[in-house]
């Protein structure tokens, strides 16, 4: 019976220690704040990207290369850039091309690939981005909470009519905006806009009557056509 006893309890150790094993070797896998394993990172053109269900997710960028354009890639590693990741642009120092070599000082200017579906939240939080050129991206359906909160340089936003959900905040606290473009037909929580300035002109088209309401609704100018 004893013998029994101590043959049961040899294998209750053996199991703790493997499972101890197991436990370690997860902790020890190295996890950013995002989530991803470093071992999952690739690092192409400054983008750090990860892939998953065969699409291409950014979750850094580290180019600091006095561009006034920043043009994100339709492809990282052969698969689509469809993600954003959160906090991926966060702080980021758009740098502001020289007034000598180009004539215009504030051409920070960032466009979004035709591939993009979602921008997570903090994306662009307190970057110096100027102008957001969304109106490429026309699979895009999700601006996260918070996603260009704080840019105090961003003066244009052109978003496509496909956007379907607007997270709270997403440009709150934008001091400068000057011209807001919605080419869809919808109406967004005023929160979207907490802090920011009520001086920009919300350009739509004609047709979006429910745009068109949200600007009326909030006081904002607002400014129609066609071919919006």
């Amino acid at each position: 019976m004893k013998r029994i006893i101590a043959l049961i309890l040899c294998v209750l150790c053996a199991i703790t220690v493997f499972a101890s094993c197991g436990k370690k070797d997860n902790n020890d896998k190295n996890i950013d704040d995002k989530g991803y394993s470093e071992e999952d990172i690739v690092t192409q053109d400054g983008y750090s990207y990860v892939i998953k269900d065969e699409k291409a997710i950014i979750v850094k960028y580290s180019v600091h290369d006095n561009k006034h354009l920043v043009e994100i890639p339709e492809t990282l590693g052969g698969k689509p850039v469809a993600v954003i990741a959160k906090g991926a642009f966060e702080n980021y120092d758009f740098k502001i091309v020289d007034a000598n070599e180009k004539g215009n000082v504030n051409s920070n200017e960032v466009k979004f690939p035709s591939t993009l579906e979602t921008i997570e939240e903090d994306a662009f939080k307190g970057s110096t981005i100027n102008k957001a050129i969304m109106v490429y991206a026309s699979k895009l359906k999700t601006i996260g909470a918070n996603a260009f909160d704080g840019c105090e340089n961003l003066v244009q936003l052109d978003i496509p009519a496909s956007v379907e959900e607007y997270g709270q905040n997403c440009f709150a606290n934008c001091p400068h905006l000057k011209v807001v473009t919605f080419r869809g037909n919808f109406t967004p929580d005023a929160s979207i806009f907490t802090g920011s300035t009520k001086d920009f002109v919300v350009w739509t088209n004609t047709k979006n009557k429910d745009t068109i309401q949200f600007a009326k609704d909030n006081g904002y100018e607002f400014k129609t056509g066609d071919n919006i």
